[in-house]
């Protein structure tokens, strides 16, 4: 079986943008801001949407932004790992039944 990883904000967390700012507040008082219009963007995608798989997350930058000369879904991913460090976002894990 295989397991896919999802992304979402964490359920404690607050999330606004204001000119092209974007502030997290967490539970435990941690306050974190990104102005990094690509950080921004994938903000906004996992605001108030279903948990987003890595691929999702990578596909929606790639459209969104000119990324000839980046290495998406590593630059995703290190993005993502940050906020999984700083308790922002979560992981969820689930197991793909349909290739047993």
């Amino acid at each position: 079986m295989e397991y896919h990883p999802l992304f979402r904000f964490r359920k404690d967390v607050v999330y606004r943008s204001l000119d092209e700012q974007h502030f997290l507040l967490s539970a435990d008082s941690a306050f974190h801001t990104v102005s990094d219009p690509v950080g921004g963007f994938i903000l906004g995608y996992l605001k108030d949407a279903p948990p987003r798989s890595l691929d999702e997350i990578v596909t929606a930058v790639g459209k969104e932004f000119d990324t000839k000369d980046l290495d998406v879904p590593s630059d995703v991913g290190t993005f993502l790992d940050d906020l999984l460090s700083r308790e922002v976002l979560e992981r969820i894990v689930l197991e793909d039944k349909s290739e047993s």
